[in-house]
């Protein structure tokens, strides 16, 4: 006899209202999820994925009205019909959530074990039971080893350690579904690994059903049973994990396996796109790329942070690192979170003092203090990790376009060709930055890194949290940028596939210093094993 859904939907839709009217975000989304199953929901930035998870959560975007339509029914019951405390009862017990962002989801003024017991209290644990439930909770998620977990603080834990403790809290009322949002998104791979077994192991062990949202094709073939596939609000494709990965029907399923680096064949010079597949067009393979002069180079640089206490010795975050960028190419750096790539960039721009080492930027000597003169800074830009939070929210698109040109008093070029270089209709000029897509906003930061016309541009992370075809047009303008204009660029990443798709040269940094490694090497080597799509159960 077959067992009922644990979760059906039924036509769901999901319509939000702003100052410009009603908008639908979700039209027509039905599907079953079954308890010890695991069920993907892909789809690029904006195609309703979250909104139709938040929706069974009976959660939505602070301050906006939401209005439900459809049915929706958790283990029988209702749950659109269920009155607020009715719902957060569930959300407390039976449904579980882990969000893409950890350090914005955990209580920075308490410590985590206080926020495990008291979301298991709020579960209905009493005191004794809750206060067991959290070691127990810590050592199930893997964090037990650790001395004194409990007791710290999230900012005192890496991104890896709060997702953990952020699987721990929602695990603590012992739901049978868990619902995780993007939890792999902002963490580097051999993090997001850990977190993905674990996530496998929890679901099989705790028989709970999972409804696992992300753009990563690579991460859902390795944990879901089955897949569905949005875009503009809809299912546009469902089915078992090897049949839409193997063998996908529409043309935008089959743009957002092309898009991702390493799936398959030769290097080519760009990513495929949406508008590639319906054409037919097919880019054409890598070519070699001929080192230009060097642009910026660095010998011997040593970066220490300091101590907490005033006897503690500070912390080694570059040791004797020594590289050369040249025009033209691109130089990727990859590694896990705290090895030291941020750190390498920002010193590069003087948002880091140095101890000791040089960094010359077209052979001129820079301070080792940070301080860098006008002419220095307009040769080497940054594009940051954080689109929206790099660009003014009170300021319009073109107002930060020219504000680097206004500082360093050069004349002012026009918004129309600075977003047209990359990629972007004119009229984004007239926006603000909540209105624009991650996509369109890492392009805009794209645009105004390059105002200046830098001879070197540092790209940190840039694609971190980017679904995979904004990912794809991303790229692909940075690339015909770097050809026409002959920048340097060094790519900051802990995507290896993406590195090796993008990047001319690799380097791998571990503890702050350059691995011995051979750079005629694919990265693919170095990394660890291929997605294996996942059997049903």
């Amino acid at each position: 006899m077959t067992l009922p859904a644990l979760l059906q939907l039924r036509d769901l839709t999901v319509t939000i209202r702003t100052s410009n009217g009603t908008i639908p975000v979700v039209r027509g989304v039905s599907f079953d999820l079954f308890a010890g199953r695991t069920l993907a929901i892909v789809g690029e930035s904006g195609s309703g994925k979250t909104m139709t998870a938040m929706s069974v959560l009976g959660l939505g975007p602070p301050g906006t009205p939401m209005t439900l339509g459809g049915e929706a029914r958790f283990d029988g019951l209702d749950v659109m019909r269920m009155s607020e405390n009715e719902m957060r009862a569930l959300r407390g017990s039976r449904i579980g959530a882990v969000f893409q962002d950890p350090a914005g989801s955990l209580n920075p003024l308490m410590p985590v074990g206080e926020q495990i017991r008291e979301a298991a209290r709020a579960a209905g644990s009493d005191r004794s039971v809750a206060r067991t439930k959290v070691s127990a909770l810590l050592d199930e998620v893997g964090l037990a080893h650790l001395p004194g977990i409990a007791g710290r603080y999230p900012h005192e834990l890496s991104g890896g350690q709060q997702q953990r403790c952020m699987i721990a809290l929602a695990l603590a009322g012992d739901p049978d579904l868990l619902v995780a949002d993007e939890p792999t998104t902002a963490l580097d791979s051999d993090v997001a690994d850990q977190i993905i077994a674990l996530l496998a192991t929890l679901q099989t062990r705790r028989r709970m059903a999972l409804l696992f949202i992300s753009h990563d094709l690579g991460v859902v073939s390795r944990l879901a049973q089955d897949i569905i596939v949005m875009r503009d609000g809809q299912v546009i494709e469902a089915g078992s994990t090897r049949q839409i990965l193997v063998n996908p029907q529409e043309d935008y399923t089959k743009a957002l396996i092309a898009c991702t680096p390493g799936t398959g064949g030769r290097p080519r010079a760009r990513l495929m796109t949406l508008d590639m597949i319906r054409s037919g067009a097919v880019p054409g393979p890598k070519r070699p790329v001929v080192p230009g002069p060097v642009v910026a180079s660095v010998r011997d640089l040593t970066v220490r942070y300091p101590g907490r206490g005033l006897f503690r010795p500070g912390h080694p975050a570059l040791q004797g690192v020594s590289l050369d960028l040249h025009a033209g190419t691109s130089l990727g750096l990859v590694g896990a979170s705290g090895s030291g790539k941020s750190t390498l960039g920002r010193a590069l721009v003087g948002l880091v003092a140095t101890q000791s080492g040089e960094i010359r930027v077209n052979d001129q000597l820079l301070h080792r203090n940070g301080h860098r003169l006008a002419s220095d800074r307009r040769q080497v830009q940054y594009v940051f990790q954080d689109a929206s939070g790099a660009l003014n929210p009170r300021r319009t698109i073109g107002q930060s376009l020219l504000e680097p040109q206004r500082i360093h008093r050069v004349p002012l070029g026009t918004t129309d060709q600075m977003l047209a270089e990359v990629g972007l209709p004119a009229d984004i000029a007239e926006r603000f930055p909540a209105e624009l897509s991650g996509g369109q906003l890492q392009r805009v930061t794209i645009a105004r890194a390059l105002a200046l016309r830098p001879a070197c541009l540092i790209c940190d992370e840039i694609t971190s949290a980017l679904d995979v075809s904004s990912q794809a047009l991303v790229l692909n303008v940075l690339s015909d940028l770097q050809e026409r204009l002959k920048l340097a660029i060094l790519f900051i990443s802990h995507d290896r596939a993406l590195v090796e798709h993008f990047c001319d040269k690799v380097l791998i940094m571990t503890d702050g210093r350059l691995a011995d490694v051979d750079l005629r090497r694919p990265v693919a080597d170095v990394s660890s094993s291929a997605p294996i799509v996942a059997e049903p159960a």
